[in-house]
């Protein structure tokens, strides 16, 4: 089984994913995987980020993940693979997002564009278009330590909790602050 972790850059994809290996789980940063096996087509100067080649990607991990393997695979992109099984998409509330992403110092538009992709939901949507609503999950990371959302997607998939603990797609409707000045404006 293919599962993958994914969300708007700043949900906590990458630390979560970190612990997650802690427990012995095999997870994949499609980062990573690029940068290892020369998976980038390019690079995108305004938003100043590689462009990966992601049928690359997918035939290689259809190569080296076995059948029987339960694998994560960790990226903002990791929705977009046809051979993922299901989808956790991380959430997080725009003002905390918005937080998250200036600690980066990150450039005021790359910022802007992905509170604008959070608070409308591109991941969780491009995610239930490609897999099914019945394929997808959702989790907010506003409030709840990293360590804890491991910890359950961990029991999740040793199969101590059932994967419907998470929230179904639709659960977060943070449209409202797509006008709010104090979050989408500086």
């Amino acid at each position: 089984m293919i599962i993958a972790l994914t969300g708007t850059p700043g949900t906590g994809k990458t630390t979560i994913a970190s612990i997650l290996k802690k427990y012995e789980v095999i997870v994949i940063s499609l980062k990573a995987l690029a940068e290892q096996h020369n998976f980038i087509e390019s690079y995108d100067e305004q938003r100043q980020s590689n462009i990966l080649n992601l049928d690359a990607i997918e035939q290689y991990l259809k190569k080296t993940i076995k059948k029987d393997e339960l694998v994560i695979v960790e990226s903002h992109l990791a929705h977009l693979l046809s051979i993922v099984d299901s989808v956790i998409v991380l959430r997080c509330h725009p003002q905390t997002l918005r937080k998250r992403l200036e600690q980066r110092n990150w450039p005021w538009k790359k910022i802007y564009e992905n509170l604008e992709s959070e608070i409308l939901d591109v991941i969780l949507c491009e995610s239930v278009e490609d897999h099914g609503k019945q394929s997808v999950k959702e989790i907010d990371t506003s409030t709840v330590s990293a360590k804890n959302i491991a910890e359950n997607i961990f029991q999740i998939i040793n199969g101590s909790k059932t994967f419907s603990i998470l929230l179904e797609p639709g659960n977060f409707d943070w449209s409202e602050y797509l006008f709010d000045a104090n979050i989408m404006e500086q």
